[in-house]
């Protein structure tokens, strides 16, 4: 048997059927599909209608100017391009490499020091010398699928957790590729968040109670903490961004945890808060929030002292 013969013989087989094959025209109607694009809003389509969210309004004015909130991320396949995106991996590459100088130098006497406190900073500072290198190569890569980002951001959450207690910040955030905007929003706060807490813990974070019909409860570990510090709400809400910084403080009341019901009922003014247009950098900036700080100046503050529970409504 002689494979390379084989291979020769069904060759002049096939050229031989070719030749003797005869043709016939026939007519054929085909149906031919094209794309058919229009804009809408969200939750209008027809049944036989695909939705990609491509832009969010952010405000329309009396003029009926619309204005696009310049943050949104719409469904893509390359992700890079996005300035969202593009401003968080620069922001955190350039943290990263800040802390990572400051761990160097504090790490710098680990030989005669090997306590726990040192152990910690040498795990994190090996983790933010593996983060530096792997978001300063995504930032120079000019093609990234959305999901393949997310699973890289999903790695360094899992990481830096290793670091905190803090469950709030650990929670899951699925990725939903026709809904990049709130995935991604979100999982780049918790990253800001669990980064500031491990790198410079300069802030706590009050556990929140939800009481029903409109009332909440902050909780601090003590009460030296409303008298010594500064008291920041980051506040989000289903609306656009100037009805929550028009209507936040008409419709909220704050007051100690025994009034707050009596302020509601009588109607009278709770504390005054002032809304913050530039975030401190010693707390960390969550895209989508609006700020406000707690006016220590209000004679209504004095309620507070001794007191270890902020208490809030809303309407």
């Amino acid at each position: 048997y002689d494979d390379s013969k084989s291979n020769v013989m069904d060759k002049i087989e096939d050229e031989y059927e070719l030749e003797n094959l005869t043709f016939t025209q026939e007519k054929k109607d085909l149906l031919l599909a094209s794309l058919r694009l229009k804009l809408g809003i969200l939750g209008n389509s027809t049944p036989d209608e695909l939705e990609l969210p491509i832009a969010k309004i952010k405000n329309i004015d009396i003029n009926k100017k619309i204005e696009l909130e310049s943050d949104f991320i719409p469904t893509c396949l390359n992700i890079s391009k996005i300035s969202t995106i593009r401003s968080f991996l620069e922001e955190i590459i350039f943290s990263i490499n800040q802390h990572k100088k400051v761990l160097s130098n504090v790490f710098k006497g680990i030989d005669q020091t090997k306590n726990t406190l040192d152990f910690s900073t040498f795990l994190s500072l090996n983790l933010l010398k593996k983060w530096y290198l792997i978001f300063s190569h995504l930032s120079k890569k000019d093609k990234i699928h959305p999901e393949f980002l997310y699973e890289k951001f999903l790695e360094f959450q899992g990481e830096l957790a290793a670091f905190s207690n803090e469950e709030s910040f650990l929670d899951f955030i699925p990725y939903k590729h026709d809904n990049l905007y709130n995935t991604f929003l979100n999982m780049m706060n918790n990253l800001r968040l669990l980064f500031s807490k491990i790198t410079s813990p300069k802030y706590f974070i009050a556990k929140t109670s939800i009481n029903g019909n409109g009332f909440y409860d902050f909780i601090f570990d003590n009460s030296g903490i409303l008298e010594e510090s500064e008291i920041y709400f980051a506040i989000r809400a289903d609306v656009t961004t100037e009805y929550l910084l028009n209507n936040f403080k008409i419709q909220s009341k704050i007051h100690t945890q025994s009034k707050i019901k009596n302020i509601v009922a009588t109607q009278l003014e709770g504390l005054n808060v002032d809304q913050v247009p530039n975030v401190p950098s010693s707390i960390p900036y969550l895209n989508g929030y609006v700020y406000y700080k707690l006016d220590k100046r209000d004679q209504l503050f004095k309620d507070f002292k001794n007191e270890s529970i902020i208490s809030m409504y809303l309407t």
